[in-house]
């Protein structure tokens, strides 16, 4: 396995990951718990919150993880064979900014 293919391969399931994290919060399915979703004392404390919060973080886990899935899987086909410190170092920053992002538009639901 080349570093090329890994290194799709690793973001291709990064982002599987996020949207697989994102999707349940996103259709409202997870209820407020300790471990899970846009926790904080507020949020916990009014279900309404909870919900409305946590649909602004699955919504932002969704799209970072998918357009995250899509430039890999892209950028493997596309760039093939060329040096990759480019392409992983700018996925790296779409996936950790994204995560970031989604976080800060649950918490802005606040």
């Amino acid at each position: 396995m080349t570093e090329t293919q890994f290194g799709a391969i690793v973001f291709l399931l990064a982002g599987a990951v996020l949207v697989a994290a994102g999707v349940p919060l996103l259709l409202g399915r997870v209820r407020p718990n300790p471990w899970y979703g846009c926790r904080s004392e507020r949020t916990l404390s009014d279900e309404a919150l909870w919900y409305r919060a946590n649909r602004a973080l699955g919504r932002g886990l969704v799209i970072v993880g998918a357009v995250g899935s899509i430039a890999a899987t892209l950028i493997y086909f596309l760039l093939a064979g060329t040096a990759n410190d480019v392409w992983v170092i700018a996925l790296l920053v779409w996936f950790v900014g994204g995560v970031l992002f989604a976080a800060r538009l649950g918490w802005s639901q606040r």
